[in-house]
């Protein structure tokens, strides 16, 4: 499931999709994004990822690489293939194991664990953007 668009308080120009599969976690980095003053997508699921990235010019997506099945991983192929200049920031609430370290030397320019707090998030999603506008 694809929502729509919704606004943060103060606009940015930064559109982030946040790709997770539990609804309340979704709903919780969607306040704090929102709240940061970011564009906001959000996907339950991420078959219809790369068609949102194309149709609303996604700045940087929020990836749950843990979901069922290979979901998470396969998207962040999928999203590799199709367009490597959006960046990708991996979540998980696991360690981060020998997996996603492969994964991040692939490009996916950041990760971490959740639970995250607003101001670290923010922080990483602004040194995302700026590394990936360097290259």
């Amino acid at each position: 499931m694809i929502l729509e668009f919704i606004s943060g308080d103060r606009m940015k120009r930064e559109k982030v999709l946040v790709v997770n599969d539990e609804s309340r976690q979704r709903k919780v980095f969607v306040k704090m994004l929102k709240q940061s003053g970011y564009g906001v997508f959000e996907a339950e699921r991420p078959e219809k990822v790369l068609e949102y990235i194309r149709k609303h010019k996604i700045d940087v997506v929020l990836l749950d690489i843990l979901m069922p099945g290979k979901a998470g991983f396969k998207c962040l192929e999928e999203i590799q293939k199709e367009n490597s200049k959006t960046p990708v920031i991996l979540m998980s609430g696991a360690d981060i194991d020998n997996r996603m370290i492969d994964l991040l030397k692939k490009g996916s320019i950041a990760h971490f664990r959740k639970p995250i707090l607003r101001g670290k998030l923010d922080r990483l999603i602004k040194k995302t953007l700026n590394e990936a506008n360097r290259r």
